[in-house]
């Protein structure tokens, strides 16, 4: 009940803005944090989306502010409001697209005895396995939110 994962896509917010926003959810996160629309360099989602490689996989302790990297950018005011105060760490992998982020997974936990269990390899290969086996349905979901 404490691991939660989502899928975010880049969104066109104008004409050369994008954002990242949170397009699928498992039940345990509230619909508020769908309202959450994130700069391409906030969180752990924008850390792993400015880094990205082709699967690219990042796990961030955020439970302790010492733990983050030195690039790492907080959460603007009106989404550090909607997104859970609790998450102890974020897994993410990165979903491509001709060379492009198409996605991103999110794993995160509330649980600082999960913190363990996100930093094992096994979980980042079933992660990876995971997101590649859907980018399609990825890609497509991007595809819709931005009208192409």
């Amino acid at each position: 009940d404490n691991i939660r994962l989502s899928i975010f896509v880049p969104i066109r917010d104008g004409l050369c803005n994008w954002k990242l926003q949170m397009v699928c959810k498992t039940d345990n996160i509230p619909d508020k944090e769908r309202t959450a629309v994130f700069e391409l360099n906030e969180g752990v989602l924008g850390y792993t989306f400015l880094k990205t490689r082709k699967h690219q996989i990042e796990f961030i302790d955020v439970s302790n502010n010492n733990n983050l990297p030195s690039t790492y950018v907080s959460l603007n005011s009106d989404n550090s409001n909607l997104i859970n105060r609790d998450i102890k760490g974020v897994l993410v992998v990165s979903a491509f697209q001709n060379g492009s982020v198409a996605g991103l997974l999110a794993i995160d936990t509330e649980n600082v005895s999960d913190l363990s269990k996100m930093e094992d390899n096994k979980l980042h290969s079933d992660a990876l396995d995971w997101i590649i086996a859907r980018s399609k349905a990825v890609k497509w979901i991007w595809r819709i939110k931005n009208n192409v």
